[in-house]
């Protein structure tokens, strides 16, 4: 396997290392364009039979899982992965496939899935293009090298509670001045990325943040659409190879 393939697969940390009502749009009406295409997301979850305590089963079983993953990898059918820290929520795949169908059949062979150790949640969304482009790019030229990590912040968006008391005035304007301050947190690099599922009556995008939890925090707390209670947003912190997101950031709406 050698060095190359452990740097290829390092995408897969994730999932190795684990032993609509769209209220922001990120597309419009014409569909697809060269900015911004359909993936794949794919929540991992405690299956069934998961267990927290760690055994020679378990470890063998993650390992078959992991060699799946770097097949997937290898492939270019995993373009970003990363593992998210927390009871519910293990880790978030993102896959260039060309339905949720597709993604299912794939993840069905995985053993971890097979087992009822994991169990995955599939959701159509609409993402930047060329995740994971120019970071399997880097790997072809330099195959010995070791990938940078960047800490992110990972949003999900959903339905909100609804006005907290005294309602805000009007929606449209509420849904206005969220746009100029999704804008504003783009323009400043703190937003890198976001979009939204096109399959999903109970959730409504992802928002991906450059920046520490406790300034993600604050950032959601401060979106007018939130302080509205027309949107809740989830943090997750979120780790990926330097490159898996694309440079140029993904700012259209």
């Amino acid at each position: 396997m050698g060095g190359h393939l452990a740097k290829k697969n390092f995408l897969c940390v994730i999932l190795a290392g684990l032993l609509t009502n769209g209220v922001v749009h990120a597309q419009d009406s014409t569909g697809p364009s060269r900015e911004r295409m359909v993936y794949v997301v794919g929540f991992v979850k405690p299956g069934p039979k998961w267990t927290p305590t760690p055994n020679a089963g378990i470890v063998k079983l993650l390992q078959g899982h992991q060699k799946y993953l770097e097949w997937l990898t290898e492939k270019e059918k995993v373009v970003a992965a990363g593992r998210i820290a927390s009871d519910s929520l293990h880790g978030v795949v993102i896959m260039k496939v060309d339905s949720l169908e597709e993604a299912r059949k794939f993840l069905e062979r995985d053993p971890a899935v097979q087992s009822g150790h994991y169990n995955i949640d599939w959701y159509s969304w609409w993402g930047p293009a060329g995740l994971g482009e120019e970071y399997m790019a880097k790997l072809k030229s330099f195959p010995d090298a070791v990938p940078d990590t960047i800490h992110y912040q990972l949003g999900i968006l959903k339905k909100g509670p609804g006005p907290p008391g005294v309602t805000e005035t009007d929606p449209e304007f509420v849904q206005l001045k969220h746009k100029e301050y999704v804008a504003k947190l783009f323009a400043d690099g703190s937003l890198v990325a976001i979009g939204s599922f096109s399959s999903s009556k109970k959730l409504s995008g992802l928002l991906i943040y450059k920046t520490s939890p406790e300034n993600a925090r604050t950032l959601v707390a401060n979106d007018p659409s939130v302080k509205a209670g027309r949107i809740a947003i989830d943090l997750f912190s979120w780790s990926l190879p330097k490159g898996v997101l694309p440079t140029r950031r993904f700012s259209k709406q």
